[in-house]
């Protein structure tokens, strides 16, 4: 992403998002876009290991099949 006001947020799976929404816009925080997803294994892969790791985890996996 090229933002340079960016943020992403980790929350609790029993969060409310639309409480997280109404206190940063009560607390001043410009919000232009406001999403949520779920991270995926492979994410959550990559923040553990870093990309090298995934880099050599598909070429075994290639050299496998």
């Amino acid at each position: 992403m090229n933002e340079t006001n960016y943020s992403e947020l980790s929350i609790a799976d029993d969060a409310d998002e639309a409480d997280i929404l109404r206190e940063l816009v009560a607390a001043g925080v410009s919000v232009r876009s406001f999403t949520t997803t779920k991270i995926s294994l492979e994410e959550i892969f990559i923040r553990v290991y870093g990309d090298q790791n995934r880099a050599d985890a598909a070429a075994l996996q290639m050299a496998e099949a």
